[in-house]
């Protein structure tokens, strides 16, 4: 196998590799927002409720 079938090999394998590497961390940060949104307005629900207690 010369250079190029080494290399339009790695490309074949390494091209799907990739994309799904990026579709599922831009799931993980997609989700990581949702919750860290979620922790954010919990904590502001807190934070009111505290003060509201007083």
């Amino acid at each position: 196998m010369d250079d190029w079938g080494v290399s339009s090999l790695l490309v074949l394998v390494g091209f799907p590799t990739g994309l799904m590497w990026v579709q599922s961390s831009a799931y993980v940060h997609q989700k990581a927002r949702v919750v860290g949104s979620q922790s954010a307005g919990a904590l502001a629900d807190f934070e009111w409720f505290a003060d509201s207690g007083r």
